[in-house]
């Protein structure tokens, strides 16, 4: 049993036989988990790792950015032997299948429930702002996300408070991997970055947590009828 192997069925033991897929996911066909490669965060990764009790190589890796379009998580500077520079996104790995290393299909996600933030919050977005100077929410519609979102089938309070979340995590993890950048990566590869984003995620974690920050691996799913997402 190869590593993707042994982390997807250790996965899928903690979760059990069948994830909660309700509508509209459940009629989706998991477009978006075939689709896209998932930017995660080092807090989405610390995550991960605490739930199953792993390695961060087992679950995900640093692509070149060019093949990822639109992602808002700053890319990685790793240098080779030769000095040469590319430029790198943390993704989840994939399967051949083009599949998220922890889909299931018709079952669901793997590890619902401690998911990356970037998974929580799609297909929705913070698209300005409305009259009261509140973030406006709007979502994704298009052949991956094609169903219309009823009113009912989502609660905006908790959409608001995924995406809250998740800008949050967002600046903080760019800004570590900005000092990376910066000091670190002419000296260091994939496991160094890897060492380096855990100890500052985990500092800054710590911090969050000392001063009661909402827990986002216990968040709410994004309404009473969306149980998959």
């Amino acid at each position: 049993m190869n590593k993707k192997e042994k982390i997807i069925d250790r996965a899928i033991g903690l979760s059990g036989a069948k994830t909660s897929m309700t509508e509209p996911c459940a009629s989706c066909g998991e477009k978006c988990c075939n689709r896209f490669a998932v930017p995660i965060t080092g807090f989405d990764m610390l995550r991960i790792m605490r739930r199953l009790d792993c390695e961060p190589d087992e679950f995900c890796e640093l692509d070149e950015a060019k093949y990822i379009q639109s992602a808002p998580h700053s890319t990685v500077f790793i240098f080779d032997k030769h000095g040469q520079m590319s430029e790198r996104l943390l993704i989840l790995k994939r399967l051949k299948t083009n599949y998220c290393i922890f889909s299931r299909h018709s079952n669901g996600c793997a590890i619902w429930g401690y998911h990356p933030m970037a998974c929580k919050a799609y297909p929705f977005a913070f698209v300005g702002k409305e009259a009261d100077g509140t973030d406006k929410i709007g979502y994704t519609r298009n052949f991956v996300c094609p169903r219309l979102w009823q009113k009912g089938e989502y609660d905006e309070g908790k959409v608001r408070q995924v995406l809250d979340a998740m800008e949050m995590e967002m600046a903080e993890h760019n800004r570590i991997v900005r000092e990376w950048n910066a000091t670190r990566s002419k000296d260091g590869d994939e496991k160094g970055f890897f060492k380096f984003l855990i100890g500052q995620s985990g500092k800054k974690m710590a911090l969050w947590e000392k001063k009661e920050r909402p827990d986002t691996q216990k968040m709410p799913s994004l309404g009473p009828k969306r149980g998959y997402m």
